[in-house]
């Protein structure tokens, strides 16, 4: 098929075979999208909106056809301010694996390996820091060359992952002080695990590496489905290098928010 033939499987004004338009039969499938109107597609000459489409909170648009557009809210035990830290150089209710991070407060000189760089420090939020990560060497024994900050929420009473999407969004920074240097990167990832420790399914925001610009907070969100096998959900912020010996430098991250979609 030609990429703008209406019968091309994915194609948004896929017909069913019904000849460029939709048939107006609520059994057919109009768009190809696997659901006809009365298997409760609300837009059957759109591809991209179904009730097994994944609904992108806040852009005004019922993706999955529940009757209004999703939102996000906190999961479970989340600490609500990314700016505030617990006395251990990472945020409350957040923990560590592989021992290079620190908190970094607003308005203030960056200090490296315990020296004092004389380089000033803005974090994307002024109401209180930042995170601060750097290379971990051998110091995470579970995975060398990764530096981890993280929350972890397992299913309870109350409350599972299982069959939900969650997002997790935030800032990055690439400072002029121990800039990345080699294959040295950091990111954000979601990682559903099932009863075993087991991925389910993952995904990974932006990288920050050393081609990143400088001095400039970055944007940094993704978002997972996670499946009915899930049983505990992370959000992860990470420094990963690959060569111990070339792989440097010093990231900051800002504003995190780990949410659950409904």
């Amino acid at each position: 098929n030609e990429p703008g033939d209406p019968n091309e499987p994915g194609n948004p004004n896929d017909t069913g075979g019904g000849g460029g338009t939709n048939t107006g039969d609520p059994d057919i499938d109009d768009d190809g999208d696997g659901f006809s109107e009365n298997q409760g597609d609300c837009d059957d000459t759109n591809g991209q909106i179904s009730p097994d489409a994944t609904d992108f909170p806040g852009d005004g648009e019922d993706q999955d056809c529940t009757g209004a557009d999703a939102t996000l809210i906190s999961v479970g035990l989340l600490n609500g301010n990314f700016d505030l830290e617990d006395g251990n150089g990472y945020p409350t209710d957040w923990s560590n694996l592989g021992g290079a991070w620190a908190w970094q407060e607003h308005d203030s000189t960056i200090f490296i390996d315990g020296t004092d760089s004389g380089g000033f420090f803005g974090a994307h939020s002024p109401m209180g820091g930042a995170l601060q990560l750097w290379e971990a060497g051998g110091a995470n024994t579970s995975n060398p060359g990764e530096s981890v900050v993280y929350q972890e929420f397992t299913t309870n009473a109350n409350w599972s992952p299982a069959d939900k999407v969650f997002w997790l969004t935030g800032w990055g920074l690439h400072h002029t002080v121990d800039p990345l240097v080699g294959n040295a990167e950091a990111y954000g990832i979601i990682r559903c695990l099932d009863a075993s420790g087991n991925p389910q399914g993952d995904a990974i925001t932006q990288a920050i590496n050393a081609q990143t610009q400088l001095e400039s907070w970055r944007n940094m969100s993704t978002w997972v489905r996670c499946n009915s096998m899930t049983e505990t959900v992370q959000a992860i912020l990470m420094f990963h290098q690959v060569d111990f010996s070339t792989d440097r430098g010093t990231v900051f991250f800002d504003d995190v928010a780990f949410n659950e979609a409904q």
